[in-house]
């Protein structure tokens, strides 16, 4: 999802960009990382998430990038960074495998990350947004966004920028409104902007498992 986050990071305050690039940029050798739990590392995705063949990363490892990063800009110790990575806002992507139940893929099936679905692929030919309940019985998905023909970058073509579509293009919305919220608030921590994001969505009128609380409203999320 890198050149997604790139490709939209004129919506991110400038500092958690170069937050969120000096991460990937370290993933990167790993050559299309996805973070799982720690009993996932070393593992493939087999399929979860689009990261077919993919290592998967733990949680620990992408806590130990983030500890060199705020070493290497100065941060204030160890401990200041630690404890930002246990604050950590996690928004992971719902997954293209709907809309049949239980069909939100890793790590969006994780309880405590907030996971989002295209709100405009959930019914009819183009539903294919990932759906709850997950194995653990967890409502899934948090909240849904548009992701249907959004343009953002595209290696390899003429102009660089291209149209895609899919949850993955759904969830950088939702994370450039949540920094966006962070900047504005800095000591928001991740089950405060959850809160938040729950009192900030449209019901669509479908089952929960499938809409989540429904539509991200951003010019609601911004005034709460």
């Amino acid at each position: 999802h890198r050149d997604d986050v790139v490709g939209m990071q004129h919506t991110v305050a400038l500092d958690v960009v170069d937050l969120v690039i000096a991460v990937i940029a370290a993933a990167v050798k790993f050559r299309g990382v996805q973070v799982g739990d720690e009993g996932q590392a070393a593992q493939t995705a087999g399929g979860h998430g689009g990261g077919i063949g993919h290592p998967v990363v733990g949680v620990d490892d992408v806590r130990l990038l983030f500890h060199v990063f705020f070493q290497h800009h100065g941060g204030g110790g160890g401990g200041e960074a630690i404890h930002f990575i246990h604050e950590i806002v996690v928004v992971a992507a719902a997954g293209n495998q709907g809309p049949k139940p239980g069909s939100v893929t890793a790590p969006g099936s994780s309880r405590k990350v907030i996971t989002v679905g295209s709100s405009d692929m959930l019914t009819g030919r183009s539903a294919v947004s990932g759906c709850g309940p997950t194995a653990e019985c967890v409502c899934k998905p948090d909240l849904v966004a548009p992701g249907n023909h959004i343009v953002s970058c595209a290696p390899g073509t003429a102009n660089t920028y291209g149209v895609k579509s899919g949850t993955s293009m759904s969830t950088p919305l939702v994370s450039g409104a949540i920094a966006l919220m962070l900047e504005k608030d800095p000591l928001l921590t991740n089950v405060e902007i959850k809160m938040l994001l729950r009192e900030s969505t449209d019901d669509m009128g479908l089952p929960r498992n499938r809409q989540g609380w429904g539509k991200f409203n951003f010019h609601k999320f911004m005034s709460l």
